[in-house]
């Protein structure tokens, strides 16, 4: 058997490995779905918001969830436009004849994940806070607490620390693949 019939669609293959568009592809596209699932977060809740029955009467209470879900829709939107931003990120984050493909991807995907999170603490959590200062928030989401004041101050500086910490643990990444990386 001729040792070359195995070699072109494993060089090919094991090319597209070492050059990162194996792993890039796949990152976009993950990126893209959860970018999609943002985008379909709020109808799902506004479909458990029917089903629990939370607009029952009461107009305090029917202004409160009409203003969370404005919220949290916005909320997921900037999130959802995060990821889809990110997922254009990736296509340029392996430089060409780099032997080092992953830490880009794997600080890029770290990075993200913090900026969603820290945005998701500081946003929801403010208006949180906000509306258990007007209403009696407790009654209809007793996970939220009533944090009043301190919650409205508190929850964008966790947010923005939230942002700030995974930004750093990908910048260490980045940092030591800029080190160990032999210079050409």
């Amino acid at each position: 058997m001729n040792e070359h019939s195995f070699h072109n669609p494993l060089t090919s293959i094991l090319d597209t490995i070492d050059d990162g568009q194996f792993f890039r592809v796949p990152f976009v596209r993950i990126y893209q779905l959860v970018s999609l699932l943002f985008f379909l977060l709020p109808i799902y809740l506004i479909y458990r918001i029917i089903e629990l029955g939370l607009f029952r009467p009461g107009i305090e209470n029917l202004v409160v969830v009409l203003l969370a879900i404005l919220v949290f829709v916005a909320t997921s939107i900037i999130c959802g436009l995060i990821w889809l931003k990110r997922s254009c990120d990736v296509k340029q984050l392996v430089e060409k004849d780099s032997k080092i493909v992953t830490m880009p991807l794997v600080a890029n995907l770290i990075s993200t994940i913090g900026e969603c999170y820290g945005v998701f603490v500081g946003i929801i959590g403010f208006f949180i806070a906000l509306l258990s200062i007007f209403s009696n928030i407790v009654d209809l989401l007793p996970m939220a607490g009533d944090y009043g004041l301190v919650g409205m101050i508190l929850a964008p500086i966790m947010g923005f620390f939230i942002i700030l910490l995974f930004r750093f643990v990908a910048e260490i990444i980045l940092a030591y693949m800029r080190f160990t990386t032999p210079k050409k």
